[in-house]
């Protein structure tokens, strides 16, 4: 297999903490391998949520061997601390501790920042994951809902 990027995404409620995650996977070719959606109850921000994104979507690849690997995110804030090694005393440090981790084990993993518009599709999951409850829903792709045909 060639080379796989992920495109995650968060959707957050201010007002009742709702929140949902999601993500998808494709080849080297564009062909969807899979994606996810999973439901947050206790959330405590945005960048809460997309940290949350983020390391699930690298457990998933690292889980079904997708590698190598680029990960693609529309939270700018986050792709530029990432890299950033220095210890993070926030309350969200731990995370983006596990993060960082999780990026160094998977070989030549890269972090890169799109615009919303080019994660429409890990978009789409977060939202109704924030609207639904799904706990850890990876899907296979065989259908053309989640970006195209795909044998399992």
């Amino acid at each position: 297999m060639g080379m796989v990027k992920l495109n995650v995404d968060a959707a957050f409620c201010n007002v009742n903490g709702n929140a949902g995650i999601g993500g998808i996977y494709r080849d080297h070719e564009g062909t969807c391998l899979g994606g996810f959606r999973h439901s947050v109850a206790v959330i405590s921000s945005a960048r809460h949520t997309e940290l949350l994104a983020l390391i699930l979507g690298l457990q998933l690849a690292i889980s079904h061997g997708f590698v190598p690997l680029v990960v693609e995110s529309d939270c700018q804030v986050l792709v530029q601390v990432v890299p950033n090694q220095t210890l993070d005393y926030s309350d969200l440090g731990f995370l983006l501790y596990d993060l960082q981790e999780l990026l160094q084990s998977v070989s030549s993993a890269q972090l890169n920042f799109v615009r919303r518009q080019a994660n429409s599709v890990a978009h789409k999951l977060a939202q109704e994951a924030k609207l639904a409850m799904f706990s850890s829903n990876f899907f296979s792709c065989t259908s053309s809902k989640y970006g195209g045909e795909h044998k399992s």
